[in-house]
């Protein structure tokens, strides 16, 4: 292929790319919770290669081609995300999460919240040995992964249980911060 056919191919490919294009679409992936990250990472090195600022010689396909990146980016990262794949899911159907307001409404789910909290203090100050931790972590490990499983599980069932999903990604949401809170202390912990 000659160097001005692959130009105007790289040009019409810049003015192909429809920014409020469906992240799982533009990655050719099904509109599911469960998808393959292997073929994400391969269709992310697709796009990336194919609208990589570096081909651009001119300075306005360039700015263009830094900014489909920047969108290839985003995207990438949401879906690579569990958190921000659910909760992209869950735009996609009208359904808008605000994880700064957001209430668990499950008893069981609040009194392991509580738990989980109390074995973080204790951590933290000491009175909880390394093992017990480390087994409380896997534990945690395992609720997140149940919590995916079902909030998955709500989108395949017909019709689809949007609501139930919401509650499922609050509870990930919540998983995720106390897992990132108890690798900070324990950092903290080796340390000292």
């Amino acid at each position: 292929m000659n160097v001005g056919v692959v130009k105007v191919f790289m040009l019409n490919n810049l003015e192909q790319i429809d920014f409020n294009m469906n992240y799982f679409q533009f990655f050719e992936l099904p509109i599911m919770y469960t998808i393959s990250l292997q073929q994400l990472e391969t269709a992310y090195l697709n796009k990336q290669r194919a609208y990589h600022p570096d081909y651009y010689p001119n300075q306005l396909e360039k700015m263009k081609a830094t900014q489909i990146s920047a969108w290839i980016n985003d995207s990438y990262n949401t879906l690579k995300s569990p958190i921000l794949r659910a909760k992209y899911l869950l735009k996609l159907h009208h359904i808008l999460v605000d994880m700064a307001t957001m209430t668990i409404r499950d008893t069981d789910f609040l009194m392991k919240q509580m738990s989980l909290k109390e074995a973080l203090a204790a951590y933290q100050s000491s009175t909880m040995t390394d093992e017990s931790i480390d087994q409380l972590f896997k534990e945690t490990e395992q609720c997140f992964a149940d919590s995916m499983i079902a909030f998955a599980a709500c989108f395949e069932t017909q019709p689809m249980q949007l609501q139930e999903a919401v509650e499922w990604l609050k509870k990930m949401f919540f998983l995720s911060k106390w897992s990132a809170s108890f690798h900070q202390k324990k950092e903290i912990n080796l340390r000292s």
